[in-house]
């Protein structure tokens, strides 16, 4: 998905630590796990959701054009 490295992340925390400081990083970095947590439960939802639906989808028999002629 994201192409992010090691260095990246080396670097995002370097420029965190600094504008931050080290006294309000933990609560920061906490808060942002938090969010990254709900954010991977939510995707994990929709995708549960929408497997399921398409599941469905596929159970149900597909009607033949003689069954569409017969309702009209």
């Amino acid at each position: 998905m994201f192409e992010i490295g090691f260095w990246e992340l080396v670097l995002v925390a370097v420029i965190a630590l600094i504008v931050a400081g080290p006294e309000r990083l933990p609560g920061i970095a906490r808060t942002l796990g938090r969010w990254v947590g709900r954010a991977k439960a939510t995707v994990t939802a929709i995708r549960t959701e929408f497997e399921r639906e398409l599941a469905a989808e596929d159970d149900k028999p597909a009607k033949t054009d003689s069954e569409q002629d017969k309702q009209s």
